[in-house]
């Protein structure tokens, strides 16, 4: 249930119990859900520039392949971040896979657990952080399935708070924003 294209497979038909054995064989390869993600993307600097609102597919864990993805997010806007996450393996046997936010420093923020669906039925997860801000970038690093040859696809949206953010800088007395009575800031 974990084949990949990254290396090639032999098949040897070696010591038949009879004699004179003649054979026939072909073989067929059912493709995961969702397509493979580019590569190299197994850390921040080669980490694939994820935008919000588009989907991202990608694959992990099939044989000869690498065990974890990243993406590189820009949060259009200060809020809360929402990433739908939406996995499944071809085997009988449902799972899990690890997702890390992580921050401009690659330093986690969060760690979430994604379900993985059996037998090629996605299992879709949704995760929310609160006070994520444009100055930065984000990565997400999906990765370490608890079966193999998962195949994956996740979005991400930023809810804007109510209020507009403030001109900067405006952090200390001599930065400080000139507010006139009655006006709204």
């Amino acid at each position: 249930t974990c084949s990949g294209t990254e290396a090639v497979y032999h098949l040897d038909l070696v010591n038949p119990d009879d004699c004179g054995v003649s054979y026939r064989f072909n073989y067929t390869i059912a493709a995961p859900l969702h397509a493979d993600d580019l590569e190299p993307n197994q850390s921040a600097g080669p980490a694939i520039i994820a935008n919000a609102g588009t989907d991202y597919q990608g694959r992990v864990t099939f044989n000869y392949d690498n065990a974890s993805d990243w993406y590189r997010l820009q949060a259009p806007n200060d809020g809360v971040i929402t990433v739908t996450v939406v996995a499944e393996n071809a085997s009988p046997t449902a799972g899990t896979m690890t997702v890390l936010f992580r921050n401009s420093a690659s330093t986690v923020l969060e760690t979430w657990t994604a379900n993985v669906g059996a037998n090629g039925s996605p299992a879709t997860t949704t995760f929310t952080r609160n006070c994520t801000g444009t100055e930065e970038v984000y990565f997400l690093d999906l990765r370490d399935p608890t079966v193999c040859g998962v195949s994956y696809r996740f979005n991400y949206t930023v809810a804007a708070p109510v209020f507009n953010d403030d001109a900067e800088p405006n952090a200390a007395a001599g930065q400080a924003i000139i507010a006139n009575a009655g006006t709204d800031y």
